[in-house]
């Protein structure tokens, strides 16, 4: 009988987070025999052998034989297996669909993008249309999906804590992304909301890396927080953690669409921008701030939005900064990336607000992932909750069936 919370029956233990990974690095950088993985993880053949085993039987490295260097038989060397599907990473917003699949060394095998304007489209919608353009972008490369370990799937919608998983949602929806996405490829899925996932992305291989205690922010259409602690992402105690845009903004006072008054996205988001700038859209904003032929008034008045916007935000982050004390404070998202100036404006303000001594050192840097953040977090919440013997959605909807 198959383990449900292990559905490909693999050998958990401390020595796969640690040894597993290893081999895999390793081989990342070329060919090794087993008696040179012996030698260098100081491991008996056993204890190697028992994880070999499951990396072979997953398909995630291959074992051929290779000729000697000098006299004697033929060696058997391990390798990725570079054209099998590990995981896919899948992210949709209200706008936009981006996936990629990636072999056990992280390579990228096959990538694709769908775009929308605005309110053409439910998330489903886009959801299907990239996976048809991610298979075929499989096909064309010759990628293999037999044995794909799992999908991380980022949504734009708060989920429940602690379960990054499909059933954070009502079970109608969850049964329909699941569905949807069986009929391309099996595996396990699991999701949580975009932010958290391009939080995790950026912490693992982009502008986080290496940083223990981070807050990620991403200021676009809505401002969202998150917490990470060595890559531990905070959701709070109902899946809400981070909603910073929805804080009291000082000299706000514009409804915003949550119900109350004054919150920091009614002056500092993308369309508070845009609306106070009495631009069209972003592009116009930037190109503004971009033509040293313009207007004087016009820039100036430009400048001063794009001001207030950074100096509300940096209020509001510097207190999160206070009470989280972290090591870095990635900024993510239209406004810090594209826009002149607000960066700058925001990490000069965060600076003045933050305690003297205490935070002197907390790092700004701006997020090195762009649209890949949230696929590449997808993979890794998929595969650390898949390795945490987490139920997967078929789990879950089987005991909500009563089957």
């Amino acid at each position: 009988m198959t383990d449900t919370a292990n559905p490909k029956g693999r050998p958990r233990s401390r020595g796969e987070d640690g040894l597993q990974l290893a081999i895999v690095e390793a081989l990342r950088d070329g060919e090794y025999t087993r008696k040179q993985l012996c030698d260098k993880f100081r491991v008996s053949r056993t204890t190697l052998g028992r994880y070999l085993e499951q990396l072979l039987a997953d398909h995630a490295i291959e074992g051929v034989t290779a000729a000697p260097s000098g006299r004697g038989r033929p060696v058997e060397v391990f390798r990725i297996n570079h054209s099998v599907v590990y995981a896919i990473g899948l992210d949709v917003s209200k706008t936009r669909a981006i996936g990629m699949a990636v072999n056990r060394a992280g390579v990228s095998l096959a990538s694709a993008e769908i775009t929308a304007s605005p309110g053409s489209g439910a998330p489903e919608d886009l959801l299907y249309r990239l996976c048809v353009e991610l298979s075929a972008d499989l096909v064309r490369n010759n990628a293999v999906t037999d044995w794909m370990s799992f999908i991380g799937l980022g949504l734009p919608k708060p989920m429940a804590p602690g379960q990054m998983t499909v059933t954070g949602m009502p079970m109608e929806m969850a049964i329909k992304f699941e569905s949807m996405i069986s009929t391309f490829w099996d595996a396990p899925l699991i999701a949580d909301n975009s932010v958290r996932m391009a939080a995790l992305g950026e912490a693992r291989s982009g502008a986080g890396r290496g940083g223990g205690n981070q807050l990620y922010l991403r200021i676009s259409r809505g401002i969202l927080a998150c917490s990470l602690i060595d890559d531990n992402v905070d959701v709070g105690a109902h899946g809400f953690a981070g909603e910073i845009g929805h804080v009291r903004a000082a000299g706000a006072d514009r409804p915003c669409h949550c119900g109350k008054t004054g919150c920091l996205e009614t002056i500092a988001d993308m369309d508070a921008i845009v609306r106070g700038c009495g631009a069209e859209d972003l592009d116009g904003v930037i190109a503004v701030l971009t033509d040293p032929d313009a207007a004087q008034d016009t820039a100036g008045h430009y400048r001063s939005v794009v001001e207030r916007s950074a100096t509300a935000t940096a209020d509001a982050v510097a207190a999160a900064v206070v009470l989280l004390d972290p090591d870095k404070v990635i900024l993510g998202g239209d406004i810090p990336i594209r826009v002149p100036g607000w960066t700058d404006t925001f990490t000069g303000q965060l600076k003045k607000l933050v305690v003297p001594g205490l935070h002197d050192d907390v790092e700004v840097a701006v997020a090195a992932l762009g649209d890949e953040a949230s696929v590449t977090g997808a993979i890794a919440a998929a595969e650390r909750l898949v390795s945490g013997h987490r139920s997967t959605l078929s789990t879950w909807r089987d005991h909500h069936r009563g089957t």
